[in-house]
């Protein structure tokens, strides 16, 4: 039982970590897209 419960923060844990990654890349694409717009403009 505690390990099950344990299992299922890990998961819970790297799921949100995978999300802050996801977020985190599409802010600096973001970024990106508009340095690069403003450098066309």
């Amino acid at each position: 039982m505690t390990m099950f419960r344990y299992q299922t923060i890990v998961t819970l844990k790297s799921e949100q970590e995978d999300w802050s990654l996801t977020c985190s890349s599409l802010f600096h694409l973001l970024i990106a897209l508009h340095f690069f717009i403003s450098l066309v403009l």
